[in-house]
């Protein structure tokens, strides 16, 4: 499911103003909308930071062979076992 913002605030929101988001939309213009982190700056090491907005250019690739391992930062397991996954990286 896509999703794509309205960036403009209830107050601008005007007949004209939609049909214009609209009229993007139809042409292809617009960003999905995603609900995720930016892209790190530095993603050079063995083991990737994946994101919303770089999911299709590392996972969903069909010429690379990928793990992903879902981490959460404030468990102390993957904690404990994230040098294990960098060193196996």
């Amino acid at each position: 499911m896509e999703k794509y913002k309205y960036d403009g605030s209830i107050e601008d929101m005007t007949v004209d103003a939609i049909s214009h988001f609209v009229d993007k939309f139809n042409a292809g213009k617009l960003t999905k909308f995603l609900k995720s982190e930016d892209i790190p700056t530095s993603n050079d090491g063995p083991v990737k930071v994946v994101v919303g907005q770089n999911w299709n250019d590392i996972v969903a690739d069909p010429t690379k062979d990928v793990f992903v391992k879902y981490y959460a930062p404030w468990c102390g397991h993957c904690q404990a076992l994230a040098p294990i996954w960098t060193e196996l990286g």
